[in-house]
Parts: structure tokens; C-alpha cells; sequence
């Protein structure tokens, strides 16, 4: 149950309230839709908790998704930068 002024604008498979608005301006995303090829590999890289994973697994589900993750992540960062925009003329 969101509280009185939060509105959900995006769900998640694993987590329901990904995208809210509260009142007129303020956003807030859960998760992290700027992940790229480049970011989930530094990711790996540089997280100490990634590291004791199973590193081929990592990737074998990351490109599974990959496509479809950046995909989306693009749509709903330029869909957000639009009605931004849109409000600040």
C-alpha cells in the first residue's frame, strides 16, 4: 500500500513498486535501469559480493535479459527526460 501522495508508475517482477511520483516533481526509481554491457562488467569487476558468485552464471542470466534490460532502461529514461522537459518550458 503506497502513501497518500505516492503514485506507481512502473512495477517490477520481483519488486512491485519500481517507478513512483510523489506530488508534482519528485521521482523515484527503484533498481537500476542505466545498466549497460560496460557497467554490469565493472560491476563485476569492483563488487567484492559479485565476486564470490558464480561469474559465468552472472553472465549467461545477464545476456538472457540483456537486450530486453537495455531496451527498456532507454525507453523509460527518454519517456522520463521527455515529460521533464515537457514541464520546465
Amino acid at each position: 500500500e503506497l502513501k497518500p501522495g505516492l503514485k506507481l508508475l512502473g512495477t517490477g517482477e520481483y519488486c512491485n513498486n519500481q517507478i513512483l511520483k510523489y506530488g508534482k516533481n519528485a521521482y523515484g526509481f527503484q533498481g537500476h535501469i542505466e545498466l549497460s554491457c560496460d557497467l554490469f562488467y565493472n560491476w563485476i569487476k569492483e563488487d567484492e559480493d559479485l565476486n564470490r558468485l558464480d561469474i559465468s552464471q552472472l553472465e549467461k542470466d545477464y545476456k538472457k535479459v540483456r537486450e530486453k534490460y537495455e531496451s527498456n532502461g532507454k525507453r523509460i529514461i527518454k519517456n522520463f527526460l521527455h515529460v521533464y522537459v515537457s514541464k520546465v518550458k
